[in-house]
């Protein structure tokens, strides 16, 4: 009985190192993430998430996600894609959705959405890696305008323009 305690205690103290050891990875993240269970509560969230989408631990870990930073995340499309991966166990790359931040404005934003499933543990979880794309959307549109201006720039001159 006693080896069976020590055992036990040994295993506890493995699972609270890794714990720990996941927490920090993902506090460590830039961009927004979630880790939620398969009834779509908010299990937990790192820093990037709070610090992107104005909300704390308090307003975000243990409700639904839809329900998370203000209704931010209320999207029929989104809450379809996160129960395929846990009913069907599909992930889902570049999920592009429209994020209407009170306050700042709607963001697009492309999610990444994986499941995880423990043998033996009897749970689900789904991580989730958000990024917002708005920079990125701007640069593109920005490099676009400014090929069109180029080009017409060079079509419109009356005389060749030679350039070695």
């Amino acid at each position: 009985m006693k080896d069976l305690h020590a055992t036990l205690h040994l295993e506890h103290e493995r699972l609270k190192e890794t714990h720990g050891y996941c927490a920090d990875v993902l506090a460590t993240l830039r961009e927004p993430f979630l880790v939620l269970g398969a009834d779509l509560v908010v299990r937990s969230a790192n820093r990037a998430f709070y610090t992107s989408f104005h909300t704390t631990r308090a307003e975000t870990e243990g409700h639904r996600v839809g329900e998370v930073a203000d209704g931010q995340w209320n999207s029929p499309a989104l809450r379809s894609m996160l129960e395929g991966v846990i009913k069907e166990g599909r992930s889902f790359q570049d999920f592009a959705i429209e994020n209407d931040a009170a306050g700042a404005g709607s963001r697009p934003m492309v999610i990444n959405a994986q499941r995880v499933y423990r043998e033996g543990g009897h749970s689900e979880l789904i991580l989730v890696g958000i990024e917002d794309v708005t920079t990125r959307n701007l640069a593109q549109k920005l490099l676009k305008n400014s090929e069109l201006r180029y080009r017409r720039l060079f079509e419109a001159a009356e005389d060749a323009i030679l350039i070695l």
